[in-house]
């Protein structure tokens, strides 16, 4: 099974006034998780797995750029690829609003998801994402994810006529339902379009919770643990994390959240001693391999099957520890 560790990598400024007075501190923030208590962001993120082996797929999203120019994109693209890890494409629209010069007619209206656009002017803002990560330093750039998961099969369709080989915005429990992509089916594995392999979420059926994404705050050490060892016994393919540069603060961005941050070096040594099992076991052994999407084949299942399962106790066991989490840090 390919474990495959996403994180989205953004710049937000608390809304769209101010932002030059704001840039700054939101760019510290948002990137190195800045806070009166050290700095919790994507550095320490990225050396929490390199410690456990884990390559991280870092989803960047790089239009900021088109109104702060390319030395604080660079910035990040450099700290990633210099830490051994991968920078893939990710693009929030509202951004393109923020454009010198309108990258197509009508560009100046803010609207907040991909398939709110049309296919031509979806591929322009892929076109120039790509070209931005690039000129930052990005090296083989070929997979992409769309900001909130909203895209729809417009965005598989530019992104073939791109060159990329594949995506990752796929998410069931929120627009991949919607998207007009894989119609009839719920994706829970590769699945191919054209040229191009989609990579989904990994979700899962969080008992009476409904279904639920794999993301570093929204679920357990122990559901992890759980779902993870499920799907090598039942021969998934992939499993997708997501996570996000702030994603050791707390909700209020000026603190660790520590609760998270131990949660991510456990899931870590699990799928370390996972990976460490599968290269000293036998031959019907299963097998955990940590990898970017530079390292991934272009293979899709026959068949989609079913989105794993935790047992209710335990989704309700993560709701208290969230809430406990909640107010103490």
């Amino acid at each position: 099974m390919n474990f495959l560790f996403t994180i989205d990598v953004e710049v937000w400024c608390d809304g769209w006034d101010r932002l030059d007075e704001r840039f700054a501190a939101s760019f510290m923030r948002c990137i190195h998780g800045r806070t009166s208590r050290g700095e919790h962001g994507l550095p320490l993120q990225l050396r929490i797995l390199s410690d456990h082996g884990i390559r991280a797929v870092c989803f960047v999203e790089p239009l900021f750029a088109l109104r702060f120019g390319r030395s604080p994109l660079s910035e990040i693209v450099g700290l990633i690829q210099e830490a051994g890890h991968e920078v893939q494409l990710h693009l929030h629209t509202e951004w393109a609003a923020e454009a010198p010069d309108e990258l197509f007619p009508g560009s100046r209206t803010r609207r907040q998801n991909l398939f709110d656009f049309n296919l031509e002017q979806q591929r322009v803002m892929i076109a120039t994402g790509r070209q931005l990560l690039e000129q930052a330093g990005a090296t083989a750039v070929n997979s992409f994810r769309a900001g909130n998961f909203g895209f729809n099969c417009l965005t598989l369709e530019a992104l073939n006529r791109e060159g990329f080989r594949f995506d990752s915005s796929y998410n069931a429990s929120l627009h991949g339902l919607n998207s007009g992509v894989a119609m009839g089916d719920l994706l829970t594995e590769p699945w191919r379009y054209a040229d191009l392999t989609e990579v989904p979420m990994t979700v899962f059926k969080a008992g009476p919770l409904g279904l639920r994404h794999a993301q570093l705050n929204a679920i357990s050490a122990l559901e992890f643990r759980r779902l993870i060892d499920l799907g090598l016994d039942r021969g998934r393919s992939c499993f997708v994390v997501l996570s996000h540069g702030t994603e050791l603060l707390n909700a209020r961005r000026d603190a660790p959240n520590h609760l998270v941050i131990e949660r991510l070096r456990e899931l870590c040594r699990h799928v370390e001693s996972r990976a460490l099992e599968s290269r000293g076991g036998g031959a019907d052994s299963a097998v955990l391999r940590s990898v970017g999407f530079a390292d991934l084949c272009s293979q899709a299942v026959p068949r989609q099957p079913d989105p794993l399962e935790c047992p209710g106790w335990l989704s309700l066991l993560r709701v208290g520890e969230q809430a406990w989490a909640r107010a103490v840090y």
